[in-house]
């Protein structure tokens, strides 16, 4: 067709004349986009489908632009190695006009060559400068207009990235290259208009813009969407069908397929209900036909009515409906009838066949790369979402318009309402988690649900007793504040603890199953902080833990699980070790100072890391400020640590008045505050115009920051991020290091198996490594009990309910403040037999392997718990190797007994200062440790 040269869209191979040219396509198409090459693009589908159930998790109202957004994202990704930010990354594709058959003058035509051109082009920049900043050769020319680019410096694996790899290192032809770009613009390029009607002008700019494959994942996706809210039924079964195959403490993968057929047949029925393409790409007879008597001349153009097939009655009974057991065998399997006609009828290699109709070999480009997203992302969200008809202002059911509207080729459900929610209130949970493990994704983790409604007030049965009794009896309760409670419970019987002071109403939650109901499945009620006076008095409101849930916490939390998740967390593997290796060196120095040691350890870590900051001794300017803050500052924070929690009135008194001492605290601490959050970004700062930076976060961001730029708001959250990982990770961490130190004193046999392990996997000629961590079970199950036997924040951190709710009889108001007591949790006897011992056993199936059970409650929903486990299990693993620990000796020879209390320091828990031996478990360890620091020096 003329129009298609005009265009400049002879590269789509859709579009090309069956001969030479269309084979040497199609091979490449083959090679690469067969079932099993299609298996290498999973984990792409899969983030990206996570990614979209964030997207409905925010504004499920949006659900067309979200379902388009991951279609979209995931084909660029895999078939060009870019990532897809709507209207942002490629701003210009959202101006390629409408091609519609006989209906664009050549003046459009021409504007819409020109924009194919720069959309051809972009990607191929793109592609171009990230191959270029990793120092790998690249044959693309490069252009000037690259400030988009946001992820310089790395290369996505991508079908064309590895195409242009071989290239520089093996060669190819120019014809060869040109092939394979033309093979990626095909999956991925090629514009229709669509009909959705978005409310702003980025919803608008992204409304026009599909790409040719993706846009019939996009149209079956929201037949879908339709489908489900007036298939209920349907709905229900498929969820019980993934329910009791995935279970619901995971997301679903494609592993699960084969076990889930109603799913598949729902799959199958969505491309049948109403197929993408109506009638198919055109056809051409290359010579004169006959089929059933009839002459077809040669250049005939056929059309195959898809639509006319998959609605033919004599095949599909009642047609119209959303029936699924069409596809179901009378005892549940799924039947034979498994060809997707959605994907059109396609190009046979072979000579033609005398009828036009029997040419029915599927080659579809890319159809097994859309037919695993089209699956992916109907089981993901029937696993995490409710679909129904939407509500109007009186509660009753909006009908659906059951209308398609054409759009070119393609074909969209008309624009319509739906509500949809998730199934739980783990979803949030099981999303956030699952999204952890990447290293970016481009939206926003938000709140879950709807708001719950106000409950009916319920007597709190007997609380105003309970509490009284409970503070008459409060100066007869020793230990910590988690025992504590924990005591509390056991006297009173009650796993819910519950105080009112001055109209504060506080509860302390001893049980897991009600801690998990009211902070994990009502998370949307329960994340919030307390609004305590004495936060902005000590100038601690930059502490992402301490920030109510809000716009502002959404954008620290986004920058910690850019930089501190799973994967991105490995980059900081060097540095722990580094540490680990010179506190070995310490402990053969002076072990009497192990508890110096420890918190040195703790601290230059995170220094290091945050700041690239290299602390020398624990008299450094920085940790001495950070010590002194948090010495003062710690025990305000409490609620009974200042009557100011209590009266928020008492903030405004000044410090000099008599009496004020909450004041006089709070000032010292927002001295000592001011001076540790400024040393080392001022060392930052000189290191960096000295040209001696160490790689770091901050460092990280600042040279960001010098070369594209960023705002001050950005900067200013990098500091806070930095310090409250800092102080956070180090306390915990230095917290469980001496409870560890601690229960190898007291648990010989413990130890004693340990470092067998340790000998049998890694040896004696080496110490300790990550890449070991698989390998030792139970120095891992040593871990997970440390974090169990005495948790570094004994209850948490403070939750606040953002509206009235209740437990079982129990009515919470509006700004009750929720404690998980984190310390009865993990001692509960119904869990975990005799809890008061240390038993990493117990974290062991009877075959012998780890069981499943690797919550490590300690950290809550710490940012920086990836690498607080990675600091704490490289240093357990690395003394164990080098160093016996047991009881001191009296002067007698006899064991000294520890004592077995922890104490409190404001929200932390540690064990009380006591002696210990360690020494070297040989020479050979003492040597191997005085090699490792001298390769670090």
């Amino acid at each position: 067709m003329p129009i298609t040269h005009l265009l400049d869209w002879d590269y789509n191979i859709a579009l090309i004349s069956y001969g030479d040219e269309w084979r040497k396509h199609r091979k490449p198409c083959q090679q690469h986009l067969n079932r099993d090459a299609a298996k290498l693009f999973q984990p792409i589908q899969i983030q990206k489908t996570h990614e979209m159930l964030l997207g409905l998790l925010h504004s499920p109202d949006n659900f067309e632009a979200h379902s388009r957004v991951g279609v979209l994202s995931f084909i660029s990704f895999p078939e060009l190695g870019s990532q897809w930010k709507p209207c942002k990354h490629f701003p210009v594709l959202g101006r390629i006009p409408t091609w519609f058959p006989g209906a664009i003058s050549q003046r459009t035509a021409m504007e819409s060559a020109q924009w194919t051109a720069q959309m051809k082009r972009i990607p191929l920049d793109d592609i171009d400068l990230r191959m270029a900043s990793a120092n790998l050769p690249s044959p693309c020319l490069l252009h000037s207009d690259q400030g988009f680019r946001q992820a310089e410096g790395s290369v996505t694996p991508s079908l064309l990235t590895q195409f242009l790899e071989k290239k520089a290192t093996t060669g190819a032809s120019e014809e060869e290259e040109e092939i394979m770009k033309n093979v990626a613009y095909t999956v991925y390029g090629g514009e229709q208009d669509h009909p959705y009607s978005l409310t702003n002008d980025s919803d608008q700019m992204l409304s026009r813009h599909s790409a040719a494959a993706s846009v019939t994942t996009i149209s079956a996706t929201g037949t879908f969407f339709y489908a489900m809210p007036i298939s209920p039924d349907v709905q229900q079964k498929a969820q019980s069908e993934i329910d009791r195959v995935v279970g619901t403490n995971r997301l679903p993968d494609f592993t699960d397929r084969r076990s889930l057929p109603y799913i598949e047949a729902i799959y199958r029925e969505v491309m049948r209900f109403c197929p993408p393409l109506p009638i198919g790409l055109m056809h051409t007879l290359a010579e004169d036909d006959v089929c059933g008597g009839y002459l077809i001349p040669k250049g005939t153009q056929v059309f195959p009515n898809i639509w006319a097939i998959t609605h033919d009655p004599s095949t599909y009974k009642d047609p119209h409906t959303f029936q699924l057991e069409r596809f179901l065998n009378g005892d549940s399997t799924l039947n034979d009838d498994d060809r997707v006609l959605a994907y059109g009828y396609g190009r046979s290699t072979s000579q033609a066949p005398p009828c036009v109709s029997s040419s029915i070999a599927s080659t579809h480009a890319s159809q097994k790369l859309f037919t695993s997203q089209m699956w992916i992302t109907i089981v993901s969200v029937l696993a995490c979402y409710n679909i129904g008809k939407a509500k109007d202002e009186y509660g009753n059911d909006i009908e659906i318009n059951d209308e398609y509207v054409d759009s070119g080729l393609i074909q969209f459900k008309r624009p319509f309402k739906c509500s949809i929610t998730p199934r739980s209130s783990l979803s949030w949970k099981l999303i956030e988690d699952a999204l952890s493990d990447y290293a970016t994704y481009a939206t926003d983790w938000v709140p879950f649900g709807s708001q719950p409604h106000k409950p009916p007030v319920v007597e709190l049965h007997s609380a105003r007793n309970t509490c009284a009794e409970v503070e008459n009896s409060q100066q007869r309760v020793s230990g910590t504040t988690g025992q504590t409670y924990l005591e509390w419970g056991r006297r009173y019987n009650s796993d819910i603890i519950h105080a009112q002071v001055l109209g504060h109403h506080l509860v302390v939650v001893n049980k897991r199953e009600i801690a998990d109901e009211l902070l994990e499945k009502r998370a949307r009620n329960s994340s919030g902080r307390p609004c305590l006076p004495i936060v902005k008095l000590l100038d601690w409101e930059f502490n992402i833990a301490l920030m109510d849930y809000g716009d502002e916490w959404r954008k620290h939390r986004k920058v910690c699980q850019q930089y501190l998740n799973r994967e991105a967390s490995k980059s900081f593997e060097p540095i722990q070790l580094e540490k680990v290796h010179r506190a070995l060196l310490e402990l053969l120095r002076s072990p009497e100072d192990f508890e110096a040691h420890n918190r040195m350890l703790s601290i230059s870590i995170t220094m290091d890391m945050m700041y690239g900051y290299q602390v020398k001794n624990l008299d450094d300017p920085a940790i001495d400020a950070a010590s002194r803050a948090a010495e003062i500052g710690d025990p305000l924070f409490v609620m009974s640590g200042s009557m100011i929690n209590i009266l928020p009135v008492l903030a405004r008194v000044p410090a000099w008045v008599p009496g004020a001492i909450s004041q006089k605290l709070a000032t010292l601490t927002r001295y000592w505050t001011g001076q540790m959050k400024g040393i080392p970004v001022d060392d930052v700062k000189r290191r960096m115009d000295a040209g001696l930076a160490s790689p770091s976060l901050l460092t990280q961001f600042m040279e960001k920051k010098a070369t594209a730029g960023a705002s001050e708001e950005e900067e200013e959250i990098m500091k806070n991020v930095a310090y409250t990982v800092y102080g956070a990770a180090s306390d915990t961490t230095i917290s469980a290091t001496a409870t560890f130190f601690y229960t190898m004193a007291i648990s010989p046999e413990v130890q004693k198996k340990a470092q067998a392990e340790i000998d049998r996997v890694v040896g004696t000629h080496r110490l300790p490594d990550f890449i070991d961590r698989v390998s030792l079970p139970y120095i891992e199950a040593i871990y997970r009990e440390v974090m169990r036997f005495a948790p570094p924040l004994p209850l948490g951190m403070m939750h606040t309910l953002a509206e009235d709710d209740f437990y079982g009889d129990y009515f919470l108001p509006k700004g009750t403040q929720v404690f998980a007591n984190v310390w009865a949790i993990t001692h509960d006897e119904n869990t975990y037999k005799d809890p008061d011992l240390f038993k990493p056993e117990r974290f062991f199936n009877e075959d012998g392997i780890l069981n499943d059970d690797d919550r490590v409650l300690a950290y809550g929903i710490c940012v920086g718990k990836h690498v607080a486990s990675a600091t704490m299990w490289i240093t357990i693993v690395s003394i164990l190797a080098c160093f016996n620990i047991s009881k001191a000796k009296d002067e007698f020879g006899k064991d000294i007994e520890i004592d077995p209390e922890f104490e409190d320091h404001g929200v932390k828990t540690i064990k009380k200062p006591f002696k210990c031996s360690i020494t070297p478990r040989s020479p050979a360890v003492q040597k191997l440790i005085e090699e490792a620091v001298p390769v670090l020096e």
